[in-house]
């Protein structure tokens, strides 16, 4: 693996530590919209296991909290795609950008303008 890869690798596991340590609140086993642990929405908790914050069974855990919180503050339109027990995910990219999501040990290339995928 290049040095690179190994380093912004390193970075991205440091978030993801960094985003657990500071939005996770334990007792209601979701993340939280700000530090403060006082706001909760589905967007914060759909992001955390869309960026794999969360993975394997505590995704699916937090997915099932995620349709069934009453509490949480619901998502936007941007985000309202659950087809046949599946996400769908909508990613925007600015020209000249491209990559790859990642998800579930699939690989989705990522194009520039707007990319859709059934997760």
């Amino acid at each position: 693996m290049p040095d690179f890869v190994k380093y912004y690798q390193q970075k991205i596991d440091q978030l993801k530590q960094t985003i657990t340590t500071l939005y996770r609140d334990n007792n209601r086993g979701e993340f939280a919209d700000t530090p403060e642990k006082k706001l909760f929405s589905q967007h914060s908790n759909i992001l955390a296991i869309l960026t794999g914050t969360v993975e394997g069974e505590d995704a699916r855990k937090l997915m099932d909290k995620v349709l069934n919180d009453k509490e949480l503050t619901k998502v936007t339109i941007f985000f309202r795609h659950f087809e046949n027990g599946k996400w769908k995910v909508e990613i925007g990219l600015p020209k000249l950008l491209s990559g790859y999501l990642l998800w579930n040990a699939g690989r989705y290339e990522l194009k520039p303008g707007d990319n859709s995928f059934i997760l």
